[in-house]
């Protein structure tokens, strides 16, 4: 019985915090994809507005400022049928939703982990089979990427010590989270203006 209590408490956990970090990931996503369609918005009006500084760049030529302006078009239009496509926000309030519903179960099982109510084994297969209803119920899985991460920041707890290169797989876990849900925007954000610096110098 102990046992069985232990590996469902650590798959409610772990499931659960996957959950939440799919949720935050999405979150991120949108918000970033957002924020990028909004500053090559800007980047679009400063150009065509350099056309009236006087003495204008040499680069400054109609033909470039065509092309420019059609690029940042191109790509804002892609950014915005991708999120809406992807519907990042609405999966990431199902996946909240899922990991809130887990949290419940991981608190009602701490109560038989901890011996504070005894164990009996009718509630403990009540709590898996609600596990499994729920997990059923959503529409989602979270990925991989997010249960590294969701072991990341947690590497130092005993039941992750099966993980042989702990720096390795945390910079791993790390920088894929982060690239997916952020750095990627953050590059495409600078792109334009470290190519304006290199020309400039």
């Amino acid at each position: 019985m102990e046992k069985e209590i232990e590996r469902l408490f650590k798959k409610i956990k772990e499931t659960k915090g996957s959950r939440f970090v799919a949720a935050k990931r999405l979150e991120d996503i949108d918000s970033w994809s957002s924020l990028t369609i909004n500053i090559f918005s800007v980047y679009i009006i400063v150009v065509n507005l350099l056309v009236l500084v006087e003495p204008r760049p040499e680069f400054l030529t109609g033909n470039f400022i065509t092309f420019i302006t059609v690029s940042f078009s191109i790509l804002i239009l892609v950014l915005s049928n991708t999120i809406n496509a992807k519907e990042y926000k609405s999966k990431a309030v199902e996946y909240h939703n899922c990991g809130t519903k887990l949290s419940e179960l991981n608190d009602r099982l701490s109560f038989y982990k901890k011996e504070l109510i005894s164990p009996n084994l009718y509630d403990i297969k009540q709590i898996s089979k609600e596990y499994n209803e729920i997990i059923n119920k959503s529409n989602l899985n979270h990925k991989t990427i997010d249960f590294d991460y969701y072991r990341f920041k947690r590497i130092k707890d005993k039941e992750y010590d099966y993980i042989e290169d702990k720096k390795w797989f945390s910079f791993k876990a790390w920088f894929e989270y982060n690239y997916i849900s952020k750095i990627k925007y953050i590059l495409i954000i600078a792109l334009p203006l470290i190519l304006l610096l290199c020309y400039l110098l």
